[in-house]
Parts: C-alpha cells; structure tokens; sequence
C-alpha cells in the first residue's frame, strides 16, 4: 500500500491499482462529498481510464475510501436519513398551505353558486327572445341615463371623465338622491380627479402644447394650495379650448340662453354616448350660468363670479377640482368626437 492508501497488483506492463478497502487520511480532499457518488465516480473513471498519470509504467487513481467500512456506512445512512427528514418537512408545509388554499376556493365557489344559482334558475325558465329584448331594451336606457347623470353633475360644478368606471356616473346619481348624499359625492369626485392629477395633467400638456407653459404654471399652483390663482386658470382655459377647436364659446349664450357651444353639438344628428356624453357642452350647468340663472342664494363655482371678482371664497381645493374637471372633459370630448368617435349604442 502507498501513500494514497493504494494496493498495487502485477500486471503486463507495469502495476494496477485494486480498490482499497480501509479508509485513509488522503479522503480529506474529498470533505464534504458523499461517500457513495465518491465511489460511483471512481468506479465510472476506473472503466473507462486504466489510470490518469502515467509514470514509469505506474498508473495511480486518486481513489474514495473504502465503501465496506461499517462506520462510513453509518455516516452515510445518517446523511440519509437528515435529508429525508428535512424534505419531509417542506412536503409537508406546502402541502398544507395547497389544501388551505383548496378550502378557501371550495367555499368560495360554492358561495358563488348559491347565489348565482336562482338567477340561472330564472333565466332558464323564460323565453329567450324575451331575455334578448329585455337586454336590448336596458341598453337603449343606458345612454339617456348617462346624460341625466352628467346634467346632475353639472349642476354641481363637476364634469364627466373618460378614466372613471363605467357606472360611476349612475352611482353617484344615486348617492345624490339619497338624503346627506351631497357630501359623500363630493368626496368621491375629490378623490377621483385627486388622485388623477398627474394622468390628466399629461393628458393635457400633450394634447395643448401650445399651452403647455399655461398649465404647468396652473398645475403647480394648485399642488401648492394655491387655489385662487389656479382656478380662474382652468377656466379660462376650458373656453380657450372650446373656441379653437368649435369656434364656439363655452361661457357666450345664444339667445335661448343656451351656451354658444351648443351650437357645435347640434350640428349634427348624435345619438347614443356620443348625445350624452357631448351634452353638457350645450346645456346651463352651474359653471355656466348667468346672473338670473343663479339667483340670489347661489352657491357654488360660477366662471362669471369669479373671472369678474365678485366671487372672494372660490380659492378652494373642491372649486380649483371642478374647474379642472370641465377643462379635461372639454379636452376629452373634443378629441374623440373630431378624431376617434364615440361608442355608438
């Protein structure tokens, strides 16, 4: 036996070497390593290369220690039986969460079916037909719904966007109506065009950039509080914007006191969304109206009240909103209608 723990046999040639049967120190280059991967390299390597250095008709094989030593058996069933265990655990931990997770759904679409069960029940019972019409029929409601629902708002200084759910205009119809409402719509429409201030901002900047260094200067007045100087800004925009792309003034009445920019929208026959939605710019809302309109107990956002400094109470975050939100609706509405339409139901 060598240095590395080998046993050299005779053969033609020169000496081999035979498997060795005792453990040795020269295993400590292989620390860490499992004994038996160790073995099944040395066993792969001895089969297919007789040796690896060849030297004056020596062949020597770094080799693994012995497999049949009981104690290095031991380690390895030791080595075994950890790793099994550890992954035991993970199978264990995941499975559990999956059946968590399998629970939750089982309950959910069981929830799901109770409550969808007796529509389907009740549709399965009618006519068809009479299903379909009924459906035709909703549809045809909706527009003119929206449409009263943006005479709502507007009303109330506040105009319609592209970006809010599709039933948002309804629900807040339907807050309005209900006694103590008036505030809790408020909040939402701050909230909505709050939270869109960047988005519309872009919009705008990219839509008017002729007057992108206007609305950068409103803009950043409103975001330092400063409402009275950003509010005026906005409106005066929004009728800007009305007479360069309708030649129609927003805040100039016709002589049936309707806005000039009525006139645009009753150029053509509309109908549907494209009605609704474009039927604000040819209605009085609260923005919009003149002195015999308003009356004596008026309040709220009024162009006229504030352009000609009878208004001192207007520089509020809710007024600078408002008149923020007629300016994007102008945009909006006059974008789509000379460029990309509108939803026709």
């Amino acid at each position: 036996m060598d240095e590395y723990g080998l046993t050299w046999k005779p053969r033609r040639g020169g000496m081999r070497a035979a498997a060795p049967t005792t453990a040795h120190t020269a295993c400590s280059a292989w620390t860490g390593c499992c004994a038996k991967v160790a073995l099944s390299a040395w066993r792969r390597r001895r089969r297919s290369h007789p040796g690896i250095v060849d030297n004056g008709g020596y062949r020597k094989l770094l080799l693994c220690p012995s497999m049949n030593d009981p104690e290095d058996k031991g380690d390895i069933s030791r080595l075994q039986r950890q790793k099994s265990g550890k992954l035991s655990d993970a199978l264990g931990s995941q499975l559990s969460d999956l059946t968590k997770v399998a629970q939750v759904a089982r309950t959910t679409i069981s929830t799901l079916v109770s409550a969808v069960s007796p529509v389907v029940g009740f549709l399965v019972s009618q006519p068809w037909a009479e299903i379909a019409e009924r459906i035709a029929e909703a549809a045809k409601e909706l527009p003119s719904k929206h449409q009263q629902a943006m005479k709502m708002l507007a009303d109330r200084g506040w105009y319609f966007d592209e970006e809010m759910a599709f039933t948002m205009p309804l629900d807040l119809v339907d807050v309005l109506v209900n006694e103590g409402g008036e505030e809790e719509a408020e909040a939402a429409l701050r909230e909505h065009f709050s939270g869109r201030l960047d988005s519309i901002e872009s919009f705008l900047v990219d839509q008017l950039s002729d007057r992108a260094r206007i609305l950068g200067q409103a803009f950043s007045a409103h975001r330092a509080g400063q409402y009275a100087l950003s509010t005026p800004v906005f409106l005066m925009q929004a009728d800007g914007v009305c007479v360069a792309k309708t030649g129609r003034y927003f805040f100039m009445r016709r002589r049936d006191k309707l806005p000039q920019t009525a006139t645009y929208v009753q150029s053509k026959e509309r109908e549907g969304f494209e009605a609704a939605w474009l039927s604000p710019l040819a209605a009085i809302g609260q923005v919009n109206m003149s002195e015999d309109q308003r009356g004596a107990d008026f309040v709220g956002l009024n162009r006229h009240l504030v352009i000609h400094g009878e208004s001192i109470d207007y520089d509020t975050e809710t007024n600078s909103l408002k008149a923020l939100s007629l300016l994007n609706y102008v945009v909006q509405m006059l974008v789509r209608d000379q460029s990309e339409g509108f939803l026709a139901v």
